[in-house]
């Protein structure tokens, strides 16, 4: 077997450029983790009572504000330690991934990384390259870095081997890559599902799995599918928790399913409003890309495909399944689930605005810009540094 890279892969930046935006104040919902040096700079400021241990990762961090807010630092869109801010703030909206071998993976949430749709924008730093904006912090990254998470992955791979049920990797992107296609209609989603749902055999070449999903008669309810996704990942009682829109004006959105309804508040530094609109989440339709909207599709399917980071995703799903499914089916069925639960929250967007069953370019960069900071926040083999 060819040794992974250990070199910084950078090509998920290729063609990108990025604008940090006046206004936007994304990246200061997170809530960063902070190193000990970072820990101790903050304390030698008189500012240690900013940093919290209650923190999902159990690792100190930034407090937030009220519940759910931005960063406690955060005042009148403006950080008020700019020049001492955490790494993790320095290097948003790139992540460094540690998996078989070292990846940076934008996070397409931004808005900053989709400059040539935002016009009459005032930047806080004008357009460059992405590959220029990453520079700086890649250089931080040391080879030594990947011992833990590629000896993760080899215990992985030796337990797929063990139980039969792997499939190599470039043989599983060629699949995938053959199947992308089908994941721009609904129909072809609820046959891939099925397919990882039911099939059970070897792995087949790409052409003879892509031509079993065009002849293959779902009969998937994907609305009830997207219903259940969306339950998951919006349900959550705990604002901190839930994942933040931010709109092409840059207001910040959340939704919260709430029973029967999607509940929607705008979001201030201090938290959510409590001024409240909402809609049954049976009212959702899933509405129907068009051409200039499935071209897009297309691309992010790619970039999905692309990152090592979603392969992790699906890895750490496998090991807390005990290996009950084959990595293919993993795969494939992942995928599916993700492309529908992207559609659907486009769909809800627009069904918040009075949009129609429709989704256009606009509707599909904005269902992509709500949905992958959380598919970049999923449990992962490997991890973020």
């Amino acid at each position: 077997m060819e040794a992974p890279e250990i070199g910084p892969d950078l090509s998920l930046l290729k063609g990108l450029k990025f604008a940090c935006l006046d206004g936007c104040g994304y990246c200061c919902l997170f809530q960063p983790d902070v190193d000990v040096k970072e820990e101790k700079r903050l304390r030698d400021m008189g500012l240690s009572w900013a940093v919290t241990k209650s923190h999902f990762s159990g690792s100190p961090a930034i407090k937030l504000q009220g519940k759910g807010g931005g960063c406690t630092f955060l005042r009148n869109g403006r950080c008020r330690i700019y020049p001492d801010r955490p790494h993790f703030c320095r290097e948003f909206p790139f992540h460094v991934y540690l998996g078989e071998r070292v990846q940076v993976i934008p996070n397409l949430s931004c808005r900053g990384l989709w400059p040539d749709t935002e016009s009459n924008r005032k930047y806080l730093t004008p357009p460059q390259s992405a590959e220029d904006a990453a520079r700086p912090f890649v250089e931080r990254i040391r080879p030594d870095m990947l011992g833990s998470p590629k000896e993760t992955f080899r215990k992985f791979h030796e337990e797929l081997e063990k139980n039969g049920t792997g499939c190599p990797k470039p043989l599983l992107n060629k699949i995938a890559g053959a199947v992308k296609g089908e994941l721009t209609e609904y129909r072809g989603i609820a046959s891939l599902l099925e397919f990882s749902w039911e099939y059970s055999g070897e792995p087949l070449p790409p052409n003879e799995i892509a031509d079993k999903i065009r002849g293959w008669e779902p009969e998937t309810d994907l609305k009830e599918e997207a219903v259940l996704g969306a339950t998951d990942a919006l349900g959550l009682e705990n604002p901190a928790d839930l994942p933040i829109y931010v709109d092409e004006k840059l207001d910040w959105h959340l939704f919260q399913v709430s029973g029967n309804r999607i509940i929607h508040r705008k979001m201030t530094e201090k938290g959510p409003d409590r001024d409240a609109d909402s809609m049954p989440i049976d009212s959702v339709p899933l509405a129907a890309p068009d051409e200039e909207a499935k071209a897009l599709l297309s691309e992010y399917i790619d970039i999905l495909l692309k990152r090592d980071s979603f392969y992790g995703y699906v890895a750490y799903l496998l090991s807390e399944e005990e290996f009950e499914n084959s990595l293919l089916n993993a795969y494939l069925g992942t995928l599916a689930t993700s492309i529908l639960d992207l559609l659907w929250r486009a769909s809800m967007l627009s069904k918040f605005e009075g949009g129609g069953k429709k989704l256009g370019r606009r509707e599909l960069l904005n269902g992509i810009v709500f949905y992958d900071g959380d598919i970049l926040d999923a449990p992962a083999l490997g991890e973020f540094v």
